[in-house]
């Protein structure tokens, strides 16, 4: 039954279509900008995946040390510590820096735990 004079509203105006696509460009430019900008989810998760690696490489030379430490029952000498990691082909030695096939830098002096 309808009554005279009522309009019958049927689908979505112009306005409250316009006002939706603008919600959403709002939306899915902040999270465009938190996805990918400079301190963006991708860009952390690639700088933490970098830290790890490094980290790892350091662990694994500092296990290493450690081995041979306990094979020769003394401290290494610095000399010695060196010989280690160049045994482990973890990249190549320029001075007390190592810079590893990634590309990363490891200062060796800082890694040295001699006595």
């Amino acid at each position: 039954m309808k009554i005279e004079g009522c309009k019958e509203n049927k689908g979505v105006t112009l306005i409250a279509l316009v006002i939706t696509i603008v919600i959403l460009m709002i939306l899915a430019g902040i999270a465009i900008g938190s996805t990918v900008g400079e301190r963006g989810t991708i860009n952390q998760a690639r700088q933490s995946n970098e830290q790890a690696e490094r980290e790892s490489i350091v662990q694994k030379i500092q296990a290493d040390a450690l081995v041979e430490k306990e094979k020769k029952n003394r401290s290494l000498t610095y000399d010695e510590f060196i010989d280690v990691v160049e045994s482990g082909n973890y990249g190549t030695i320029n001075g007390d820096i190592l810079t590893t096939s990634s590309g990363y830098e490891i200062n060796l002096s800082e890694l040295y735990q001699g006595e």
